[in-house]
């Protein structure tokens, strides 16, 4: 395979692995992230995915890696030796300030304070969308928003539980049951609920819309954007479930699954 690079995105819940080759994902994996691991779990990992994808070493032109995780910031070295002889580039917490952030203006934000992940939504989704206000929704084991304007400059965004962990209040409960699951995306057949579960499946579905409809409303508005002229990119592991929620009243938000893997 030539002129392909690999890319690694280590978040917070899974580490997912593409091969991308003329700036499109050719081949993808992913395992759950391990905070307590040795160089021999993850060559086991990265043996896996190199299979997996077929990938020839030979044939890479270069490693990306992303790091979202700040306890793991000690596996560089580790990911160096897998990758030894290929040009690697490396990206976390500690790193993000000193990177050359493109067309970006990120003068109104600290950047050493902002994730990774949402540095990286902000570039990729400048490149996808020319000459627009985008907003980026994020929903994984958190849900982030992050807004880039049309000039280039990063507006800033917010961050909110994901899905499991807004349904972690039932889940966790004492009066949880596994025969009778709840989760914000399904909408209750009846309203006000009637029973328990009833009454949890609202509290679910309409609490997370609720929250992130107004935090949509409430971002929008104070930088005086308009839903109509702005694009709303969905990405993460929830990315279709929540474009059919948000479509409700943003029938033109678009699923990026690769946006950043």
């Amino acid at each position: 395979m030539n002129a392909a690079v690999l890319a690694i995105d280590a978040g917070s819940t899974r580490t997912k692995c593409a091969v991308i080759k003329d700036d499109q994902v050719v081949g993808d994996t992913h395992w759950m992230t391990m905070f307590n691991f040795n160089a021999d779990d993850l060559d086991h990992q990265l043996k896996q995915a190199r299979q997996l994808l077929a990938i020839d070493q030979d044939g890479l032109e270069g490693v990306v890696i992303g790091n979202v995780v700040d306890a793991q910031n000690e596996v560089r070295t580790q990911f160096e030796q897998a990758f030894d002889g290929l040009p690697l580039l490396y990206v976390d917490r500690t790193q993000s300030a000193r990177l050359k952030l493109g067309p970006l203006d990120f003068s109104h934000y600290p950047v050493e304070q902002l994730g990774v992940d949402r540095l990286c939504n902000g570039l990729a989704a400048y490149h996808h969308v020319n000459e627009q206000n985008s907003m980026i929704i994020d929903c994984g084991t958190y849900t982030t928003i992050e807004l880039v304007s049309a000039e280039g400059q990063f507006k800033g965004g917010a961050v909110m539980p994901g899905p499991l962990m807004f349904e972690s209040m039932w889940t966790q409960s004492q009066f949880y049951d596994p025969k009778h699951p709840a989760d914000v995306f399904t909408k209750p057949e009846m309203s006000p609920g009637t029973d328990t579960i009833g009454s949890v499946q609202n509290g679910l579905y309409y609490g997370f819309k609720g929250m992130l409809f107004e935090i949509i409303s409430q971002q929008m508005s104070s930088i005086r954007w308009s839903s109509t002229t702005t694009q709303l990119l969905v990405t993460g592991g929830y990315g279709e479930s929540l474009r059919k929620l948000l479509q409700l009243e943003f029938p033109k938000a678009t699923v990026k699954p690769h946006l950043t893997l």
